[in-house]
């Protein structure tokens, strides 16, 4: 015979769900308050691109789609690389990837800062993604402490077993704290 609940039970779940809803309001009245973001009703999305093949050169030609993507919707990215030689080469690569295309970006050595107005792509290795909260693309085989901060994570993979290997381990990180998840093989 299974115990049915009585009406105090009843009355007190109630309760404690009504609670629980004037919490929530009562942080989303003070993130509006405060000018803060709303991370009640809003999640880091992760999605992960698998490379075709095993070379570097092909993750930094997605990254550079995704930037190009990203910044044609206004958005601004961080990407991080596990290293400055990745930094530069990535740099490089993004004034050149097509022949019609122009991404203005930056490094984090450099001089140049963001246009008023415009979305800011930062291309860097040092893990100190500033004002940035968008976009990450990670080109690293670690997930950044930083991560959490960004509204989308793309995590550009090689599509070697070993690589392929690593990233698995992110994504039951991220599974585990209850991350949305997407899976692309290019």
């Amino acid at each position: 015979m299974a115990n049915a609940a009585g009406p105090a039970e009843e009355l007190t779940s109630y309760a404690m769900a009504r609670s629980l809803d004037t919490q929530l309001d009562s942080i989303r009245n003070y993130a509006k308050a405060s000018s803060l973001p709303d991370r009640t009703s809003t999640m880091t999305r992760v999605d992960f691109y698998i490379a075709p093949g095993s070379e570097f050169s092909e993750c930094l030609t997605i990254a550079c789609r995704l930037v190009e993507k990203a910044w044609r919707k206004k958005h601004h990215v961080y990407v991080h690389t596990a290293d400055p030689q990745a930094m530069h080469t990535l740099d490089e690569l993004l004034w050149s990837f097509r022949p019609n295309s122009f991404i203005p970006h930056r490094h984090e050595n450099s001089d140049h800062s963001a246009p008023d107005n415009a979305p800011d792509v930062m291309v860097a290795c040092s893990g100190e993604p500033g004002e940035h909260h968008d976009v990450l693309i990670n080109l690293t085989e670690n997930t950044p402490e930083f991560f959490g901060r960004f509204a989308r994570i793309a995590e550009v993979v090689r599509g070697d077993e070993p690589s392929k290997a690593r990233s698995r381990e992110r994504y039951k990180y991220y599974r585990k704290r209850g991350y949305p998840l997407n899976v692309h093989s290019l």
